[in-house]
């Protein structure tokens, strides 16, 4: 009975042994990496971008000047522009949709309507001699303004065209355009750099400039010429 005990636990461990080494080892789980905006360089300047830890725009510096962004739930809250050892700051509101509703900065306050059925921004100056029109595409990115002088009469605009099947510089980051705009009332050129999607033309009352551009294998623009005007684009994967 010993014998056949004995002879049984062998057998046992014989089996155990043989199934462990049969055992396939799990293979490693891959961590998804992230393509991000490092850097572009635009008309021979390198301009410096930072990401927060949720992949927010955090800081542009440009060649003249640069932006500190701040948020409260996920929206642009207030701006820090300095420029040549000067900065000041922007604070924006948003109504129950996300819109801009107004901003405020060097004791000037703005009141913004956002007319959702046109995508369209409107706002007038403290003195109510100027109004400006911003429209914005789906995802957030300025694509036309217009200014009324209502002094003298005149309008000014300009605006962009997309390539809504290519991913542009802030593809996996937040559309900042618009708050660079209003903070300026100018800076139309940070729309070649810094898009969702790549700029495909741009157009003023002088006419329309298609876009020359370049994709890596992943769909993302790496370089463009717009108007003469070329910029590069690095990336980071994180």
């Amino acid at each position: 009975m010993k014998t056949i005990f004995f002879l049984f636990s062998i057998l046992s461990l014989f089996l155990l042994s043989c199934s462990s080494d049969n055992e396939v080892s799990p293979e490693p789980t891959k961590i998804p990496t992230t393509t991000l905006l490092d850097k572009v360089t635009f008309q021979g300047d390198d301009y410096d971008v930072s990401l927060d830890s949720e992949k927010r725009v955090k800081i542009l510096n440009l060649a003249d000047r640069s932006y500190e962004f701040f948020y409260e739930n996920n929206l642009v809250s207030k701006v820090i522009r300095t420029s040549a050892g000067d900065s000041y700051t922007t604070t924006f509101t948003h109504d129950e949709n996300g819109k801009i509703a107004s901003f405020q900065n060097k004791n000037n306050s703005y009141d913004v309507s956002f007319h959702d059925d046109i995508n369209l921004y409107s706002y007038s100056d403290s003195s109510l001699s100027h109004k400006y029109s911003l429209k914005i595409n789906n995802v957030g990115d300025l694509t036309e303004f217009k200014v009324a002088d209502l002094k003298y009469l005149k309008i000014e605009s300009w605006g962009y065209t997309f390539d809504e099947t290519k991913k542009g510089s802030l593809w996996n980051s937040n559309a900042v355009s618009v708050y660079i705009y209003m903070i300026d009332n100018n800076s139309l050129d940070t729309m070649l750099p810094f898009s969702t999607y790549p700029v495909a033309s741009a157009f003023n009352s002088f006419g329309n400039f298609n876009s020359t551009n370049q994709y890596n294998e992943d769909g993302y623009i790496t370089k463009s010429v717009t108007f003469g005007k070329e910029v590069t684009f690095h990336y980071v994967k994180k």
